[in-house]
């Protein structure tokens, strides 16, 4: 028989309590949420009845901890609950591919969009099927890379995403871009990961991955004039639609990926094309009497075209000078102005 103080208890759980402490300080971090934005904590299980994590409770989230008779049987509870009403999980935030446009960062489409009902025991949901092309196929691969927003709620186009995987399969590098189509199919499974197959239908290669970083909440019933996703009629959501186009835009990684994939429809494709390709396929967007080029477009042309008259890229003459037999009119640190179109070319 061992006679342990509430302090003994307090000092040997210390390293614990407050890692299991700081997963709450983390989870609001990692959902860019305040303690101050949650409403209700619902603190449950029978470790809660411990001061010392009640304590820590309080200090986060003041009066918004009640004190629960039934805490430590409410999980059982509620999962009775649910299962008497019938509720089913729903996807919380939609799961979005990076897209290639006219800016070169690219935009956010929804894939998969948020309100998605997920599979119960045994069965399969098909969440996505969809065409896209290859805006670049140089490299020989196209990229997905799958996304999902990091706030909770709406979000607006600057807000910051979550890579969730990327997955590259093989193209013909000798294509134009454009042409090679690329079919894409994601699945969710009863276990709540999601199945991603990407196909490139030129060439005949296949990737498939998964990845199970998902979110998903209760799909509350409707209150009268309300629908089932807590808005009123007439409301939207920056996520409602499938065709959305969030900007890439805000805090991100130093080096990002390009995005190569575009749909198969939609805008004038030839926007989404790097500038020396598609001065190369299509001169006639260039021409000075009518230019249809992108202001990007035109910067990387100009970045990565040899000089007419010393055949040195921009930055070999930013970095080396002029040399003695350079005209200064062309061969100048400063943006060169794009050779003009002798035919224009016809988009295919």
């Amino acid at each position: 028989v061992v006679e342990i103080t509430r302090s003994d208890l307090e000092r040997e759980s210390e390293s614990l309590v407050r890692r299991g402490l700081g997963l709450i300080d983390r989870i609001l971090d990692e959902a860019r949420l305040d303690h101050a934005d949650v409403h209700l904590c619902l603190p449950t299980g029978g470790m809660v009845n411990m001061p010392a994590i009640r304590k820590g409770l309080v200090e986060r989230f003041g009066g918004r901890v009640p004190r629960l008779p039934n805490g430590d049987r409410i999980i059982s509870e509620g999962a009775a609950w649910i299962a008497h009403d019938n509720l089913r999980l729903t996807l919380a935030k939609p799961i979005e591919v990076r897209v290639a446009d006219g800016s070169g960062s690219g935009h956010c489409r929804v894939l998969v969009p948020k309100g998605l009902e997920l599979p119960v025991e045994n069965q399969v949901v098909a969440a996505a099927n969809c065409q896209f092309v290859c805006a670049d196929p140089r490299d020989g691969f196209a990229a997905f890379e799958f996304v999902k927003p990091k706030a909770v709620g709406l979000v607006g186009p600057d807000a910051e995403r979550e890579t969730l995987c990327v997955v590259n399969v093989p193209v013909n590098p000798r294509t134009n871009p454009l042409i090679e189509r690329l079919h894409c199919k994601v699945s969710i499974d009863h276990d709540y990961v999601a199945h991603v197959h990407v196909a490139s239908l030129g060439r005949g290669a296949e990737a498939t991955t998964e990845f199970h970083r998902l979110d998903f909440g209760l799909a509350i019933p409707a209150d009268a004039g309300r629908s089932a996703d807590g808005k009123g009629r007439g409301e939207t959501s920056a996520n409602s639609v499938p065709a959305g186009s969030a900007r890439v835009t805000g805090p991100r990684r130093s080096v990002a990926m390009r995005p190569n994939v575009l749909p198969a429809e939609g805008f004038d494709a030839r926007h989404a094309v790097a500038g020396d390709l598609a001065f190369k396929l299509w001169p006639g967007m260039f021409s000075p009497d009518r230019p249809e080029a992108t202001p990007r477009q035109r910067e990387e042309y100009l970045y990565y075209t040899p000089c007419s008259l010393c055949g040195r890229s921009l930055f070999q003459i930013e970095e080396e000078g002029l040399l003695p037999t350079c005209r200064p009119s062309i061969c100048s640190p400063k943006p060169r102005r794009p050779r003009a179109a002798t035919q224009r070319a016809e988009w295919p």
